[in-house]
This record gives structure tokens, C-alpha cells and sequence, in this order.
């Protein structure tokens, strides 16, 4: 039973060599991925070179940037209606609702600056 590369070599002991050994009985990474789009139900094929894809094609990919885009502008509209503060306090509720909602939905469609780097996002700081 493959075990998970981190397993296999801890943090502290990586070095190229090491890594480089425990690679052949790491869990493989998968050579297919869902579409990045949440209303794909398409699979992203790995390439053996170059850019990784994200997305199945460019309609996804431009489905996906609007979305986001949309919903961030709702957002924005949401905001600044609670920032107004006019009228009733079942409005503002409803408001509120709305908001938890869209942005709910916004969390599919998050991606980080470098969507091809991750790591660099998720890795907490070190203090060497």
C-alpha cells in the first residue's frame, strides 16, 4: 500500500535525494481532475508536458470568470446596502441572508492569485 510522500519523508529530512527516492512508492497524483468550473461535471486530462489546465476548455474557463465576477458585484451591492443602514430590521436580515449566500457560492469560485502555485498560498511562514 502506497503511503503519502509527506509521510514517507518528513519535512525536516527533505532533501533532493531523499525525496527524489521516495517519489516511486508515493500515492501517485491523479492524472484527471474535475473541470475547475463547479457546474462542470468534465474531467481535466494531466499533459505529460507544459501548462496544467484547469478548466475542460475555454467556455468553462470564461463561464467561470464571469460567474465570479458577477457574483463579486453582487456582493459589492450587498455591502454597500448594509453599510447604508436605511430600513427595516427584517430588510437588513434579508440582506444579511444574501450575503452569507452569495459568498457561500463565491468560495467555488476562489482561486488564488497564481493559480498554478497553490503551495505558495496555503504554506505557512517559516521563521528560518
Amino acid at each position: 500500500m502506497s503511503r503519502r510522500l509527506n509521510t514517507l519523508v518528513p519535512l525536516e529530512r527533505a532533501t533532493l535525494a531523499t525525496v527524489a527516492d521516495a517519489i516511486p512508492r508515493a500515492v501517485l497524483c491523479a492524472a484527471k481532475m474535475p473541470c475547475l468550473n463547479p457546474s462542470c461535471l468534465r474531467k481535466v486530462t494531466r499533459p505529460k508536458a507544459g501548462r496544467l489546465p484547469l478548466f475542460c476548455g475555454r467556455p468553462c474557463r470564461e463561464a467561470f470568470d464571469y460567474e465570479r465576477a458577477e457574483l463579486l458585484a453582487d456582493i459589492a451591492v450587498l455591502l454597500q446596502a448594509i453599510e447604508r443602514g436605511e430600513g427595516t430590521h427584517a430588510q437588513r436580515r434579508k440582506v444579511q441572508v444574501e450575503l452569507a449566500n452569495r459568498r457561500w457560492c463565491l468560495q467555488r469560485y476562489a482561486v488564488p492569485p497564481d493559480r498554478n502555485r497553490p503551495e505558495l498560498h496555503a504554506a505557512p511562514a517559516s521563521d528560518s
